[in-house]
């Protein structure tokens, strides 16, 4: 069975991970989140680390979160319940563990990138994305809240309205549109993400490694309340969701 992620490690510091499962568009099943939580919390302090790049294919950076493997929705037994509080709070505390890496993190999108997997970039601190990439957190129309933390990140990138509009109507977002509203940082012609990502990658692993961390944890400390504010009713809130999606007025 093929490794659900895959890791480079380059002289200078810099990590590369990439999703390995191209056939299924890099769902983000529970041995991917696994894998990359596992990444960031081995790697979060690691003294020789200076950056990490993301990223995906050319067609998907990932399609998300893999929905096949929960329940039906509908009322939960006991059992599928647990089931689904659990996949809920692997992907939370994924976001969370890349959040924590103290090197910079880069993403690197080509191709589409939705729900979890966008929830998963804004937990990075750098987005770069092709000139044909969309964004998406279709959550809602789908009958379903967002979580994984991404609501306070993502106000925090695009203010309240633009966060709620993108949320509510879960429509694609174009990378050119999304620079506009500082979802991404950097537009490059598709095909290079990766390329510019290692770029400005090395540069920042050129840096005196102290102060380039030691200015990401301020920064992240001034968004950090939010998030934690919300973090302990997500799970929860995604389940009745779930249980009741499809009935009227919560499911469509």
């Amino acid at each position: 069975m093929a490794a659900p992620i895959l890791v480079t490690h380059s002289a200078d510091g810099i990590a590369t991970v990439c999703f390995n499962r191209a056939q299924q568009r890099h769902t983000l099943t529970a041995e991917v989140i696994e894998a990359l939580t596992v990444f960031a919390q081995s790697h979060r302090a690691q003294a020789n680390l200076r950056a990490v790049v993301l990223t995906g294919g050319p067609s998907f950076f990932s399609a998300g979160f893999d929905l096949s493997a929960l329940p039906p929705p509908g009322p939960p037994t006991p059992e599928t319940a647990l089931r689904l509080r659990a996949a809920v709070g692997a992907g939370s505390e994924m976001c969370r563990a890349w959040e924590a890496i103290e090197a910079p993190t880069l993403a690197a999108i080509e191709g589409y990138c939705v729900g979890g997997a966008l929830a998963l970039a804004l937990a990075c601190d750098v987005r770069i994305a092709a000139a044909s990439a969309r964004l998406r957190l279709p959550e809602v129309p789908l009958g379903m809240p967002m979580g994984w933390g991404a609501l306070p990140r993502l106000t925090a990138l695009v203010g309240p309205a633009r966060a709620k509009r993108l949320t509510w109507l879960g429509q694609p977002v174009p990378a050119a549109e999304a620079a506009a509203w500082g979802l991404v940082d950097e537009i490059t012609a598709d095909g290079q993400a990766q390329a510019t990502a290692q770029a400005l990658a090395a540069q920042l692993a050129a840096l005196p490694v102290l102060p380039v961390r030691s200015v990401k944890a301020a920064v992240n400390a001034c968004v950090a309340q939010a998030g934690a504010a919300t973090a302990g009713a997500e799970a929860d809130v995604w389940l009745a969701s779930w249980s009741h999606r499809g009935s009227n007025g919560l499911g469509g």
